[in-house]
């Protein structure tokens, strides 16, 4: 899993977006997206990331679960991540 090389990640004043630059699509994200794809990015694992993200937003295990693999699902189907 990663982020397609024509993806660039944005973060500007609470801002977070996510530009596609083949399809010159801008995907606007809200703090845990972009805390999803940003740890996408530094090559983070499934498992690693949902613990990541379970200790960020003080989820249980089987809540972070089911949110980072619906968000990860949009991802591919949003062509983001390979």
């Amino acid at each position: 899993m990663k982020i397609k090389k024509s993806v660039i990640l944005n973060s500007y004043n609470g801002e977070y977006s996510a530009y596609d630059s083949s399809t010159s699509i801008m995907h606007e994200l809200n703090e845990s997206a972009y805390f999803i794809v940003e740890n996408i990015s530094k090559k983070t694992n499934q498992d690693e990331l949902i613990k990541l993200y379970s200790a960020q937003f003080d989820l249980t295990d089987d809540q972070a679960t089911t949110d980072v693999n619906q968000f990860l699902n949009l991802l591919k189907s949003s062509d983001i991540i390979e």
